[in-house]
């Protein structure tokens, strides 16, 4: 539900602005036709009685008409979400994809769609922006012996397996990159893993503890957990475990688990 009323808020948001657009407030819409291979753009006016057709040279006007056509298809979309979310708040399901409106522009004709620029961002392109913050990848050494799919080398196979599995799913990661300060130790800690939930645009840290049957390893991650605590990051919100001891290897059903509740 918090995600929802989040969702709404956003929606709520993108219509006031646009309905108080003064680009929309232009009369008349673009259309556009090939001839020849060169596309023609015009201005149409008026009702299906008496329309009217300006042909367009001056690429500002174009631009302009381009960005009222966008808006006017993104303001639909708006409203129809919300109209859907405030009906059925089952609309709303971790397994769905961008939403109409993070997708207008994909839908708007080629000719049309070079000249606007998009309002909103979809899940993607937050995505690689979020993932661009850390372009490092773990080199291979002594205490990174095993390499995953993007190209990181962790620490054992099991994180080995995590990372791959979360690349697979294209669920962006950070492995050992973001740092949170230890006021304790007066260091740095850094997560093995920092993730990012793409639909929601969540962060989590998630931690996998390899050797829980050792009693050292046991206090250090108390201690890691500690940390995490008096920095905002609370196990089940926005931040996830795994574990594992010599007699129990790791899950990969409860990765799964953990992906699915979480992360997608």
């Amino acid at each position: 539900m918090k995600t929802i009323t989040s969702r709404v808020a956003s929606l709520d948001k993108i219509i006031a602005r646009l309905k108080n657009s003064p680009i929309r407030k232009q009369k008349g819409h673009l259309i556009y036709t090939t001839i020849r291979g060169s596309v023609r753009y015009y201005l149409v006016k008026g009702t299906d009685c008496s329309k009217s057709r300006e042909y367009l040279t001056d690429q500002k006007t174009i631009v302009f008409m381009a960005t009222k056509h966008y808006q006017d298809a993104l303001l639909q979309a708006a409203v129809r979400e919300k109209r859907q979310l405030e009906m059925c708040p089952s609309h709303l399901q971790k397994s769905r994809a961008n939403s109409d409106v993070e997708n207008v522009l994909e839908t708007i004709a080629e000719p049309i769609r070079v000249f606007v620029k998009p309002e909103v961002e979809t899940d993607e392109g937050y995505a690689r922006k979020w993932q661009s913050q850390w372009n490092k990848l773990i080199p291979k050494d002594s205490n990174h012996p095993y390499k995953t799919m993007k190209g990181d080398y962790v620490r054992s196979k099991s994180e080995a397996l995590i990372a791959d599995r979360l690349y697979a799913l294209g669920i962006p990661y950070f492995y050992e990159q973001a740092g949170i300060f230890d006021e304790i130790n007066g260091c740095v800690i850094h997560p093995d893993f920092y993730v990012l939930n793409k639909r929601t645009k969540k962060e989590y840290v998630w931690e996998h503890c390899g050797i829980m049957d050792n009693s050292t390893y046991c206090n250090t991650t108390l201690h890691r957990l500690k940390i995490f605590t008096e920095n905002g990051f609370i196990q089940g919100k926005n931040l996830l475990f795994s574990y594992e001891t010599g007699q129990t290897p790791l899950n990969i059903d409860y990765i799964e688990l953990l992906i699915n509740e979480y992360l997608r």
